[in-house]
């Protein structure tokens, strides 16, 4: 379908899907080298069922087996990663959230305060819990795992930092203990940026123009390491400057269930516009995102079709469109037409369902709402379950920011 990048999210308030093992010298700083697991799924039993373990040539496939883990092997990524590269030209770009959606970093029984201790938030919302990036352990240990990232994923050009919505832990802050929640915002976090992920980014080899950060739209000032922003919500004025690479996701989410535009042609439309108007600043790569679903989600929202819709857009807005002789569809049937070609000849037998639709969701928007407030539910719960920690871990946290 012409995309080149996977933008791969390992970190998340309910997810942290990559299964490092941490040694225990890291953690305790003695020499002991048996190691911690840092993995850890909040919706297992969603992930069971839609497990997908990949074959020889890089293609998933899907497993109902008790057996098979949850989380992504080191050994089984770094595979992936390079077949992707090797046989479909396509780059994986990770991305490790910090500080913000950090609550799956506290599942670790050793180091369950490396996260801002504020159960009766995160049991109430399911995400928005930040790092507790005063924690003494927090250095040796991002070191630790951003450089197995690094290796894992074949030193990718890029790494995503994640970094927003961080506004979101004033209540988790304040249950936390912390009176002046907006001066560990506007202060402790830029501190944490500039005296600890710096120098750790820049020793894996990684300036800031290597480095992704998702808009910062509530906090616009406040000081992040990684010179390429990530939009999801908006997008850049037309006076920004034509040297800040940028990247953009915005209106491209394909997990959102929309009212005021039809799928398929919509996304079409959506991409084709982030292009036309990006003509005097425009963003190095377009970003179709998804919300961290299994695989039945994807079928249930026919993410293949809209995929493909997307990729049109982006080719019809394209200046070499006319070289290229793309036709470009004007109505939303000559979409539908143009589409229909494309997707039988592009996808093999059991992947025609996507064409049928063109674009549109397999699942009507009601029985895939339950199913989403369902899978919510769940992780809401698989998150309450790690972050009720004893009252004592908030005192030494309260101690730790005061001192």
């Amino acid at each position: 379908m012409g995309y080149n990048w996977i933008h791969f999210r390992l970190t998340d308030d309910q997810n942290f899907v990559l299964n490092l093992t941490i040694p225990n010298a890291v953690v305790e700083g003695g020499t002991n080298h048996t190691g911690t697991g840092m993995a850890y799924v909040a919706r297992e039993e969603q992930e069971r069922k839609n497990t997908i373990a990949f074959n020889d040539d890089g293609r998933g496939k899907a497993s109902n087996s008790e057996s098979v883990s949850v989380v992504y092997q080191p050994e089984e990524l770094a595979h992936f990663v390079k077949v992707a590269k090797e046989r479909y030209n396509i780059t994986v770009i990770p991305e490790v959230n910090i500080p913000g959606h950090a609550g799956a970093w506290g599942a670790n029984d050793a180091l369950s305060d490396l996260v801002v201790s504020c159960p009766k938030f995160a049991c109430s919302t399911g995400y928005g819990i930040p790092l507790n990036v005063t924690h003494p352990k927090l250095p040796i240990l991002l070191k630790h795992i951003l450089t197995q990232v690094v290796e894992i994923f074949h030193h990718p050009p890029f790494l995503h930092l994640g970094g927003d919505e961080l506004h979101m832990s004033s209540p988790c802050l304040e249950e936390a203990g912390i009176s002046k929640t907006s001066s560990w915002l506007d202060n402790t976090v830029p501190t944490f940026e500039k005296e600890i992920l710096k120098p750790i980014i820049e020793g894996l080899g990684y300036n800031p123009q290597q480095i992704l950060r998702w808009e910062n739209k509530y906090q616009p000032r406040q000081h992040r390491f990684g010179g390429i922003t990530h939009y999801w919500e908006t997008a850049p004025s037309p006076g920004t400057s034509k040297q800040k690479r940028f990247v953009t996701s915005t209106g491209l989410y394909l997990d959102v269930r929309w009212y005021n535009r039809p799928y398929g042609y919509g996304d079409f439309q959506t991409a084709q516009k982030l292009v036309c108007d990006a003509e005097s600043c425009r963003p190095f790569a377009i970003v179709v995102g998804t919300f961290e679903m299994g695989m039945e989600f994807w079928q249930d929202r026919n993410v293949l079709g809209r995929l493909l819709a997307i990729r049109m857009g982006v080719a019809a807005a394209s200046p070499k469109r006319v070289e290229k002789k793309v036709r470009v569809p004007r109505t939303m049937q000559e979409f539908k037409n143009d589409f229909v070609i494309n997707c039988k000849s592009m996808f093999s037998d059991h992947e025609l369902f996507a064409c049928e639709k063109a674009g549109w969701p397999l699942l009507d928007t009601m029985r895939f709402e339950a199913k989403w407030n369902r899978t919510w539910k769940e992780w809401k719960d698989g998150v309450c379950e790690y972050v009720d920690v004893a009252e004592s871990q908030c005192k030494k946290f309260v101690h730790q920011y005061q001192t």
